[in-house]
């Protein structure tokens, strides 16, 4: 082996990638890790260290790969940083470490970054997870994006002992990781497994397609916890109140909107309360709708603005308001339940500490105070601050 000269890394052949959105890279198998590895002069100064970021413990892992101990070399690794197989991909080793390697002085350097994205693919392959905080020192920290530094931020974190849930506006986590790069260059599947190992070791991911439960398997719940007072910092009372909506963080409305308040729905039945059975269109439904079919035309409720005056006596001078029905989001996976076909909208007042009240609906039933979980995706219906 001329040990001037790198391992070739195997690739895809130019006329098969053409045809598909494949990882170009195929990246080093054992023997060709091992033997890339045994190029590594193990530096006593070593410059690697100090070009890498995290400050990956580089000669120390790469001594292990040589060594055939994987496991070990993963563990080295993990200690500095949250996203290896994301890192050995991506990062700009060139002009890093790799850019510092004393073997690239008389020949080329290392292959550094394959090293580690082998190691990270293997552990991966192997069943090996990162190693969390042996005890938790019992504070919460909430890292804002999901985006690369959020996530090594929240794994590091989550190594101190803390307890850390990640906040995310869009659909999936990752940032730039899932929306701005290649799945040639960093196939999604890698980014969701380095997102996986960081939930094992407790981080938590809130985002608009998941909610969890208070307990489950991410026990760091910020939307079912005991809190009376989550969407209204003033409202502590259980029953329907038009009282003032004083918006929390946690309000899931945009800026300048508030959830409202419990009673904002009790006009569309006749008493307020739920009414339920398809014989009562016409006189105990706020609705022009005359039967079942029309909800089902419209995948929705269309009510009056106005409250009714008594049973079947209508006010139409108000105009009418649709709500769709809208279904809900799984409160652990994030599937979408009932489109179509059932209806449900937040109010801010709570029913309980981790249940709040809503508007429910489907063909035949209105109920203007529902209740339910916190953490089920529901539809909401802001009013203006």
């Amino acid at each position: 082996m001329d040990v001037l000269k790198r391992i070739p890394v195997r690739e895809q052949d130019a006329k098969e990638r053409a045809t598909n959105f494949k990882e170009v890279c195929l990246g080093y198998n054992k023997e060709e890790a091992m033997e890339e590895a045994s190029r590594c002069i193990n530096c006593k100064n070593a410059q690697c260290v100090k070009g890498c970021p995290v400050a990956i413990q580089i000669p120390q892992f790469i001594e292990q790969v040589k060594n055939g101990n994987i496991e070990e070399a993963y563990r080295i690794i993990s200690e500095s940083s949250a996203l290896p197989a994301v890192c050995g991909r991506v990062c700009p080793q060139e002009s890093q470490c790799e850019g510092k390697c004393i073997r690239g002085i008389k020949g080329e350097p290392v292959s550094i970054g394959k090293l580690e994205r082998f190691v990270a693919d293997s552990a991966r392959e192997a069943g090996i997870k990162p190693q969390g905080a042996e005890k938790k020192n019992g504070k919460k920290v909430a890292v804002i994006g999901s985006g690369p530094a959020g996530l090594t931020c929240a794994g590091d974190l989550a190594r101190m002992g803390y307890e850390v849930t990640i906040f995310e506006a869009l659909h999936e986590p990752g940032g730039v990781l899932v929306y701005g790069i290649p799945e040639f260059r960093l196939p999604k599947a890698i980014v969701q497994k380095e997102i996986d190992n960081l939930k094992a070791i407790g981080v938590s991911i809130q985002h608009p397609h998941i909610f969890y439960n208070y307990g489950s398997s991410s026990p760091y719940d910020w939307c079912a916890t005991s809190y009376y007072n989550l969407w209204s910092a003033d409202n502590t009372v259980t029953t329907a109140n038009d009282n003032a909506v004083v918006k929390t963080i946690y309000d899931p409305s945009p800026v300048g909107y508030h959830l409202p308040s419990s009673n904002a729905f009790t006009g569309f039945t006749y008493n307020g309360s739920n009414v339920s059975g398809s014989s009562y269109f016409g006189s105990r439904f706020n609705s022009p709708y005359a039967s079942t079919t029309d909800f089902t035309d419209n995948f929705g409720w269309e009510f009056y603005c106005n409250k009714m005056t008594g049973e079947g006596s209508y006010d139409t001078a108000g105009g009418t308001i649709f709500f769709p029905a809208s279904g809900y989001r799984n409160l652990s996976t994030g599937t979408a339940n009932s489109v179509g076909s059932y209806g449900y909208f937040w109010s801010a007042v709570p029913y309980s500490a981790s249940n709040g009240r809503n508007l429910s609906f489907n063909s035949s039933y209105i109920n203007p105070l529902g209740s339910n979980s916190r953490s089920l995706g529901f539809a909401v219906r802001p009013v203006q601050e």
